[in-house]
Formats: structure tokens, sequence, C-alpha cells
């Protein structure tokens, strides 16, 4: 099965708020994780909007929507989504704030 294919399957149980983790093959991925230390190169947070699944991220052209199916279908690296266990996160208000602030440059 596709990850195409896992994500149509799945995409009823996505949530607000989740957290999308992205393994870059990029070359300024590949180095975010060495100087990191980490397996991931970028977060970005789940969003539903209009019946679409959204993944809201910050890239270097500022704060984006994209839909998570085009990510699942094209993205070149590993994609994890995982479920943020913290009484203290607020998944409404992480998605509303990136919802406001789209198109934000940083």
């Amino acid at each position: 099965m596709t990850r195409l294919e896992k994500y149509q399957q799945d995409r009823h149980l996505f949530k607000d708020g989740q957290v999308v983790f992205f393994q870059g093959k990029y070359p300024l991925s590949r180095l975010i994780r060495f100087i990191t230390n980490s397996k991931y190169s970028h977060v970005g947070i789940i969003g539903r909007w209009g019946g679409r699944v959204l993944c809201l991220e910050a890239v270097s052209g500022g704060l984006r929507a994209h839909p998570l199916s085009e990510l699942m279908a094209h993205y070149k690296g590993g994609i994890e989504v995982r479920d943020v266990v913290d009484q203290l996160y607020d998944p409404a208000a992480a998605v509303k704030w990136m919802i406001d602030h789209l198109g934000t440059r940083y």
C-alpha cells in the first residue's frame, strides 16, 4: 500500500492539532537533521478546514497550508503523524493561530 493509499484509508482519523514530522531528503533538510541530531527536518500541524485535511507549516516562504493528501503523494522523504500528549497543548488554539498567520514571513 502506498503512503497516499494509507492516507486515504485513514483520512477520517486525522485530528486538528496532530503533529506532522517530516524526514526530508534534500540537502538543507539533511543539514537540519545533522545539526539538530534529529531524524526529523521540520514539523507541521494538522488543521481541518472546509472539509480538507491540511498541514499547516512554516517553510522558507512563511506560514502555509498545504493539503496533507498532496504531501503524502509527493513529499520526498518520510512523514509521520502523531498525537500531542500534553495537558497544556490546546489543538484548537494552535490551529487557529496558524490559520490567522498564514502567509506571514519570518
